[in-house]
């Protein structure tokens, strides 16, 4: 099945991490997307298994960055040589793939050192990423993702794949609908997904696998949006405000931060936008009412 001729990696092999989970989609996410993928990678983690995705930026880093610090940890499959630094935010020194290895991760590529990055090798590279994972899930992605060639490079190996259901008129949810009307299996929780795996359930609220939040008055109590996080998006107001400048806030990790912001975009409590978040219903000021002059 078009195995690699070689591979080369940095930081702990491949063998010697626990099951496989990859976690894949687009680079232009949505902050729905980035909070599921960052809550099913902390629950893979969590629970001893291995996160894999492409290192990208999107779908792939908020994967990755759930990962770190969890016993599970992450393997990247990059779609260059080693030598070559793309993406290169991830690349810089501090960056994403520095803080994987400083975890105990992997940074895995089938290229020469000096391969740079092309559309013909990223592509290739999600066969591997496949082919290191027990179960694949496709979060995001549009009508000509990457991420259908790694879940149709699974479901050729007889592996897992799982879709996850997404807004109908989203350029993003196109990939993921196409696989789940050709009768894939729809993610709903890391139920869904620890269930396939020989990993230990991980006992946690933060966790729950059906993502149901309880009929309670206080709705920013029942989504356990964090304090500071909640004063953070009032005071942004209608423009709101990017996932990444919420995460500096909140000293939980991102894992938690992406699970909170999942149950709080399905109680009502936030909505997307712009790659950010606001608090729901709140707009942008328009000329005053007849009654205000």
């Amino acid at each position: 099945l078009d195995a690699p001729i070689l591979l080369a990696w940095r930081g702990e092999p491949p063998a010697v991490a626990g099951p496989g989970v990859a976690i894949v989609g687009a680079r232009r996410a949505t902050g729905y997307g980035t909070a599921v993928a960052g809550l099913l990678a902390t629950a893979v983690a969590r629970a001893g298994g291995r996160v894999i995705s492409g290192g990208a930026v999107g779908i792939d880093a908020a994967a990755h960055t759930a990962a770190l610090g969890l016993p599970g940890g992450t393997t990247v499959v990059l779609g260059c040589g080693h030598d070559v630094a793309y993406p290169a935010p991830h690349a810089r020194s501090g960056g994403l793939f520095d803080r994987v290895l400083d975890d105990g991760g992997t940074l895995l590529s089938e290229l020469l050192p000096e391969v740079v990055a092309h559309p013909g090798v990223i592509r290739a590279r999600n066969r591997i990423v496949a082919g290191l994972a027990e179960v694949t899930v496709v979060v995001e992605g549009g009508a000509r993702s990457g991420a259908l060639l790694t879940a149709g490079a699974a479901a050729e190996r007889g592996r897992e794949v799982l879709a996850v259901p997404g807004d109908i008129t989203a350029p993003g949810s196109a990939a993921p609908l196409r696989l789940l009307a050709e009768g894939v299996r729809a993610f709903t929780g890391p139920a869904d997904v620890l269930d396939l795996l020989s990993v230990r359930r991980p006992v946690d609220p933060d966790l729950r696998a059906d993502l149901v939040v309880a009929d309670v008055p206080d709705a920013t109590t029942a989504t356990g949006l964090p304090v500071p996080i909640r004063r953070a998006l009032e005071h942004a107001g209608w423009r709101g405000m990017l996932v990444e400048d919420l995460a500096l806030m909140h000293s939980g990790g991102a894992g938690a931060l992406l699970a909170a912001l999942t149950r709080a975009r399905l109680s009502g409590v936030v909505e997307d936008v712009d790659g950010g978040v606001r608090l729901r219903g709140v707009r942008p000021p328009g000329p005053p009412r007849p009654s205000d002059r």
